[in-house]
């Protein structure tokens, strides 16, 4: 069998797969008052990751107010035209138009609660959350400090790769390009000393 023609060594970097990458930034502005990894740990998915104090919290807690006492209007609203409308006194469309704004209170409701779970908000008087890891892997960037102001705005602050398979990327010569075929063996070295 021929040996495997290999070319002079060639700069290369090793790259974590994006596709298998979780950027995480702050849903909320606010102040990092603790943050829990270092970069290179490993992290399970929920690990919590940093902690934002954000005064954002008490309008998100009285958006969800709002929502419900709304919802409980639109359904003491809707239970009085249901009745009028039995009784023959509306017409049957107003009952329609009732249930409408019935489901669009819900649905505001629904969205306020689940805007506050996302943020894993410690307690109902806290004005902190903690932003934690959506899956299993490593920290390979971290950008974010005790103290620092963030906002939604400010990108990723902490990505976390799985690195079960990363990427060798290597920077070839235009003449060695032609001689390559998809499936030719490369020889990888790692922390070569020159």
């Amino acid at each position: 069998a021929d040996k495997p023609h290999l070319t002079d060594p060639v700069p290369a970097q090793i790259v974590f797969d994006e596709a298998h990458t979780s950027r995480l930034g702050s849903p909320l502005a606010g102040r990092v008052t603790a943050v829990m990894v270092e970069r290179g740990q490993s992290v399970k998915n929920g690990a919590p990751l940093f902690e934002v104090s954000s005064p954002n919290l008490a309008e998100l807690r009285a958006d969800l107010d709002k929502a419900l006492v709304e919802r409980n209007t639109a359904q003491i609203n809707f239970d009085r035209v249901k009745n009028l409308v039995d009784a023959g006194s509306l017409p049957a469309k107003e009952l329609t138009n009732a249930q409408q704004e019935t489901s669009e209170a819900e649905l505001a409701v629904r969205l306020a609660q689940q805007k506050l779970a996302s943020l894993k908000v410690a307690g109902a008087g806290e004005a902190s959350f903690t932003v934690s890891a959506p899956r299993d892997g490593v920290v390979v960037e971290k950008s974010v400090a005790v103290g620092q102001e963030v906002d939604t705005s400010g990108g990723s602050l902490i990505a976390i790769a799985d690195l079960s398979d990363v990427w060798v990327v290597a920077d070839l010569f235009e003449n060695d390009v032609g001689t390559l075929a998809p499936g030719d063996p490369a020889k990888v070295i790692v922390g070569a000393s020159t």
